[in-house]
């Protein structure tokens, strides 16, 4: 935790790890368990519940809740107040021995503002899910989801840029011409990247 910036507001319980050159901000909150990597920013009124893994270079911002057992990979992007919701059906206290509902989000997914992230439930790299969407199932890697519940309205390709439509299978984006594959209900990059 040395080399990190940690606001003076902020609680950091000791048995956390905290990476090198990640900023935590003013009134937040890291609970005990919780691992954060490098160069990540956790913005305004965070809540970092125990057990979270945050990985490299991950934005989140304000007022943001991880629950529980929740994962992030590294290069996420959670926008304002995004809940991360470990039941469908809260309730006042939590049975004994009952387990987290684990949220995974994998790399490069971004969850716009006021998104609500109901566990179980996992989200493809890459992914990105418009603010103010309420996901409740498995969310597969490059699709844009919107709503409630969030439904897939289109595909998007490692930088942003919405994929135009499959030929044969194949769709190439016209910004940095990244090849995709389509097979069945699943997209995916034509070579792996590392």
């Amino acid at each position: 935790m040395a080399s990190s910036l940690i606001h003076p507001t902020a609680i950091v319980d000791e048995t956390c790890e905290i990476g090198d050159g990640t900023r935590i901000g003013p009134f937040t909150h890291i609970h005990p368990g919780a691992r954060i990597g490098c160069e990540s920013t956790i913005g305004q009124g965070v809540m970092v519940g125990p057990e979270v893994t945050v990985g490299d270079r991950c934005d989140i911002g304000n007022n943001v809740t991880l629950c529980r057992g929740s994962a992030l990979e590294s290069d996420v992007y959670c926008g304002p107040s995004v809940a991360f919701a470990r039941d469908l059906r809260p309730h006042a206290k939590a049975k004994l021995g009952r387990p987290a509902q684990p949220v995974i989000i994998h790399r490069g997914a971004k969850l716009g503002a006021s998104t609500v992230i109901i566990g179980p439930c996992e989200i493809g790299e890459y992914a990105v899910i418009e603010s103010a969407s309420v996901v409740r199932r498995e969310v597969l890697p490059y699709a844009l989801m919107r709503g409630d519940p969030a439904e897939r309205t289109d595909w998007r390709c490692k930088c942003g840029r919405g994929l135009i439509e499959f030929h044969a299978g194949v769709s190439e984006c016209i910004g940095c011409e990244r090849r995709y594959v389509k097979v069945g209900s699943r997209v995916s990059l034509e070579r792996a990247e590392p």
